[in-house]
């Protein structure tokens, strides 16, 4: 079955918030953008290991950020 979905074109401030909400949605439908993620935070005593497994992660974070 064929997905469609039908959003009115922003109109400015009068259908910013219903405009906002459909895109938000239809992105989620489609696994563009995970609101559960966060970028990886490194903290100011970080071990070599530490610092190493925080490069990692923010190399997956921005890969796949981009891919978005």
């Amino acid at each position: 079955m064929e997905f469609k979905a039908h959003i009115e074109k922003l109109g400015g401030a009068k259908n910013w918030n219903k405009w906002k909400r459909q895109i938000e949605l239809l992105l989620r439908h489609h696994d563009v953008i995970y609101r559960d993620r966060e970028c990886p935070s490194l903290p100011a005593e970080a071990s070599a290991e530490a610092t190493a497994a925080y490069e990692k992660a923010q190399k997956a974070f921005v890969k796949d950020d981009s891919l978005a």
